[in-house]
């Protein structure tokens, strides 16, 4: 199966309402990352940590870059970013991440 789009939603000075959040998928995510894009992941179990993944399709020296890996604890909400797009854009533009479970809620925000 494909990556699910998410589509970011733009903050502004007049303020933005969160948007409705992604639950994560065993297929994983991807959003368009403009390099001033962050992602808000939310962990809604309430007793373990779950980890959300960054693939980084870019090699240095012809060897890969490890994936950027953040661990949310439980019950917690963590504001990750921004994405550099030298590093972590793969060719269509977006960045992709990657879900532990359907436990981590996902939110997605450019400036």
């Amino acid at each position: 199966m494909a990556r699910t789009t998410i589509t970011p939603t733009q903050v502004t000075r007049d303020g933005v309402a969160d948007p409705t959040a992604t639950p994560g998928t065993a297929d994983g995510h991807k959003f368009q990352n403009n390099g001033w894009t962050y992602l808000r992941a939310t962990n809604s179990n309430p007793l373990v940590s779950q980890a959300v993944m960054f693939p980084i399709p870019v090699t240095v020296d012809g060897e890969p870059v490890e994936d950027k890996m953040v661990e949310v604890p439980a019950n917690t909400t963590l504001t990750i970013g921004p994405f550099p797009i030298e590093y972590y854009n793969h060719p269509d533009g977006t960045c992709w991440v990657d879900e532990e479970s359907s436990d981590i809620l996902l939110r997605v925000y450019s400036l």
